[in-house]
C-alpha cells in the first residue's frame, strides 16, 4: 500500500496526504462500481451463491483496515468521524453484526427455526411466529412476511436479499 501511495505521489506530484486522499477516493469509486454490479442480486428471487460476495466484502474490509492504519500514521483524519462512511479514513472499523447472514437465501417455506434465526433481525420468538404463520398458510411472496407480527416494511427490506420464496 505504501508503494501505491508513493506511486500516486510521484506521478501526480502531490503531498502524501493528498495521495492518501486520492487513494481513498479511488477505493470508494471502485467499491461503488463493484457494488452497482452486485446490487442486482436483490432484484431476483432465484437462489444465488453469496460466498463470492462475502469473500469480496472480507477483502474490502481488510483493505479498509490497511488504509485506515496508513491514514492514522500519516496524521490524516476527517473533520467529523461520527459517520460510519468515514470509518476508513479515521482508522476505526465499523461495528460488525452479532450474527452473520446466511451464505445462501433461506427458503422461508421449508426453513427450520435455526435457519430463520440466521436472518438479520430474526430472533427465536420471531422465528416461531414465522413458523406458526407458515403452518396456517404457506408463503407465496416475500410480502406475505408482513402478516407476521413484528415484521414491517423496513424489516422486510432487510430480509429480502436473504430469503427465497417459490
Amino acid at each position: 500500500m505504501r508503494r501505491f501511495i508513493h506511486l500516486i505521489q510521484t506521478h501526480l506530484h502531490v503531498t502524501r496526504n493528498e495521495a492518501l486522499f486520492v487513494s481513498v477516493l479511488a477505493g470508494i469509486v471502485v467499491t461503488g462500481s463493484l457494488g452497482s454490479r452486485l446490487i442486482p442480486l436483490r432484484a431476483s428471487d432465484a437462489l444465488h451463491d453469496h460466498t463470492s460476495v462475502d469473500h469480496l466484502l472480507g477483502l474490502l474490509d481488510s483493505l479498509a483496515a490497511d488504509e485506515g492504519a496508513i491514514a492514522s500514521s500519516a496524521g490524516f483524519a476527517p473533520a467529523s468521524s461520527s459517520d460510519d462512511s468515514l470509518a476508513v479514513s479515521s482508522g476505526k472499523r465499523p461495528a460488525t453484526p452479532k450474527s452473520s447472514a446466511p451464505l445462501r437465501p433461506v427458503a422461508i417455506n421449508s426453513a427450520t427455526a435455526a435457519e430463520l434465526e440466521q436472518l438479520p433481525g430474526i430472533g427465536p420468538a420471531m422465528a416461531q411466529r414465522i413458523l406458526e404463520r407458515r403452518r396456517t398458510r404457506r408463503f407465496t411472496s416475500a410480502e406475505d412476511l408482513l402478516d407476521v407480527k413484528g415484521i414491517g416494511p423496513k424489516t422486510l427490506e432487510k430480509l429480502r436479499p436473504f430469503i427465497s420464496v417459490p
